[in-house]
This record gives structure tokens, C-alpha cells and sequence, in this order.
């Protein structure tokens, strides 16, 4: 007589409920046996719920367990535990090779903005030659012979000429021909010189005043032809006929040069003479009325101590000493 489907069902049912008893009893007394601190660990540990799962899961789903011994559940608990420990050995590999890759990116990331840096200066510094190119001078050399006076002048006509930016500069062969033969040329320190070579030059109103009757020092002072002067002592005074500047110059000049003037504060029929001492030493005297011309001076004070600027005439009348420079 066929059995019914339900019976079946329910006869299968018994078998894997039995067989899960079994397994749990057994299972339990296994590990047991291993201590109640050590089941406490596994139970709470996920390597430990794994492999009970595992092992539960494995017997009851086979059919043909009914005779599963002892020893089988052993060495089943024993091949999940190895199982899962080389996975979990597998999966710290691939933890310290993603640590390994995150460094290696890390460091390729920092190389790359190392090097877009770089790239940006170097983008930079195409700017700057770009705008060095672009300020660049316009330089033209020209050849150009010298001729002074219908004489025709031996000179190296080869770029004696050059160019820049619109304004013409000359071969120091040609301005030597053009300076006559008593003056010579010489470039020192910055500065080209014609004649004289000033080694050391100094303003004569920037020395220690060492006395002033009746003087005025000035930025500037109109003459008696109407020019405006610079850097001036003016001497002389409405009541008084006589003025006099001293200065203390130390003995470290040669030299001193400057432009002698009337004001245009004098009255006309007036008159008075400039005294310049070094040491005492007469140096240059001269005597102004209301006609006398703008006198330049250039006269050597022989490396004096002092020296004395001296009015000496009629008031109402003044004399204007300006741009006075001392040199050596």
C-alpha cells in the first residue's frame, strides 16, 4: 500500500529534527569538554557561531547521516575551524595590501602636485621671458665717420654710432676728438669727467658754519640779469659795508668753484668787492658794481683748514656766491 506525501513529510521531518538532537548533544559535549570559559568565547565570537552554523547546517542537510559518528563530527568542527582561520588569514593579506596601495597612492598623489608645481613655474617663467623679450630695447649700430672743421678725423667709424630706443649714443673715440687738446676725458665712478678729475666734491654751505655776520644762505637768489641762482650765500646788508662767511673744511679739499653775482636786491651806484681766503691766504678778490656779469670761479685752496667768504663795499649792495663746490 502507497504511503501518502504527508506521511513522508513528516517522517523526514523526525529524521532531521532527531539527528539535529543528536548533533547538539554531541556538539555540546564537545565543547564542554573544552571548558565552560572556552564556550562562552566561541559562542560570542563570530569564527565560533561560523563554524557551529557550519556544522549543524552540514549534518542535518545530509540524508544520509543517520549514521554519523563521533569521530566524523570531530574532524567536521576541525576542517571549519582551519577553513576559517586561512580566510582569515587571506583577508589580513589583502587588508595589508590595500594599506600598501593607499601609501603608493598617497605618494603618487603627492607627486603629481609636486609636479604641477613645477609646471606652474615653469609656466611662469615663459611669462617672465615673454616680457623680458617684449621690453626688450630696439638697438640699431650705424658707421659714421667724424670731419671737425672741414678736416676729415682719423677714427674707427666701424658702430661708432648706436641707437637705443630712439637716442644716439657715440664711441668714447669720437667724444675724445671733439674735446680740445688741453682737457682730457676720463669715466669714474659713474660720472664722465672733461678736465678735471673730482675725486672727492662736497657743496661749500654743507661744511661746519664756523661764523656769519651779516650773511644769508638761500635755496635760491635772482641776480642782476634777472637768472635764478642756486645754493647761494648771499652777503651784504642795508646799514653795514662788510659780511663774512666762515667755513671749517678740514683740510680735505684742493679745490673750490662756484659763480659770483650781484642781486637784484642792489641799489644802482652801489659797489663792493669779494674776498674768498684759505688760511688766510688771499685766494681771489675781484670788485662788483650794478653792471658786472655772472663771474664764474675756479680756484685752488691748497688743502686749507678754513675758509673765509668776505664782502667788503657799500650797503645797499649785495653779492650772491652760488653753487659753490669744493673738490680734489
Amino acid at each position: 500500500m502507497r504511503r501518502r506525501k504527508n506521511d513522508s513529510d513528516d517522517i523526514k521531518a523526525a529524521k532531521i529534527s532527531a539527528r539535529a538532537t543528536i548533533v547538539a548533544s554531541v556538539i555540546t559535549g564537545i565543547i564542554g569538554g573544552l571548558g565552560g570559559i572556552y564556550l562562552g568565547s566561541i559562542l560570542e565570537s563570530n569564527k565560533g557561531q561560523y563554524i557551529l552554523n557550519q556544522t549543524f547546517y552540514g549534518i542535518i542537510e545530509n540524508e544520509n547521516s543517520d549514521d554519523i559518528t563521533l569521530e566524523e563530527i570531530k574532524q567536521n568542527y576541525t576542517q571549519l575551524q582551519s577553513n576559517y582561520d586561512k580566510k582569515q588569514s587571506e583577508n589580513q593579506t589583502l587588508n595589508d595590501e590595500k594599506e600598501n596601495k593607499t601609501d603608493e597612492l598617497d605618494k603618487a598623489n603627492d607627486k603629481i602636485v609636486e609636479m604641477q608645481m613645477q609646471i606652474d613655474q615653469a609656466n611662469q617663467d615663459v611669462i617672465d621671458l615673454k616680457t623680458q623679450l617684449n621690453n626688450m630695447p630696439i638697438v640699431d649700430y650705424k658707421n659714421m665717420a667724424l670731419c671737425i672743421d672741414v678736416n676729415d678725423i682719423q677714427i674707427n667709424s666701424n658702430k661708432s654710432v648706436v641707437t637705443i630706443d630712439g637716442r644716439d649714443y657715440f664711441s668714447k673715440e669720437i667724444v675724445e676728438k671733439l674735446i680740445t687738446e688741453d682737457r682730457n676725458l676720463t669715466i669714474k665712478d659713474g660720472t664722465m669727467y672733461i678736465g678735471k678729475v673730482v675725486a672727492e666734491k662736497a657743496r661749500l654751505t654743507d661744511q661746519f658754519p664756523m661764523g656769519n655776520i651779516r650773511c644769508t644762505i638761500k635755496d635760491s637768489s635772482i641776480d642782476i640779469h634777472g637768472h635764478t641762482n642756486t645754493d647761494c650765500i648771499v652777503l651784504g646788508n642795508n646799514y653795514y659795508n662788510d659780511a663774512i662767511m666762515k667755513y671749517s673744511v678740514d683740510k680735505k679739499f684742493g679745490s673750490l668753484k662756484g659763480t659770483i653775482s650781484v642781486s637784484s636786491a642792489s641799489v644802482m651806484g652801489r659797489k663792493g668787492s669779494l674776498t674768498i681766503k684759505a688760511d688766510e691766504n688771499v685766494m681771489y678778490n675781484k670788485e662788483f658794481n650794478i653792471n658786472s656779469p655772472d663771474e664764474p670761479i675756479d680756484i685752488p685752496i691748497d688743502n686749507c683748514a678754513i675758509i673765509d667768504v668776505i664782502y667788503e663795499g657799500d650797503s645797499n649792495f649785495y653779492i650772491i656766491f652760488s653753487e659753490g663746490i669744493l673738490y680734489n
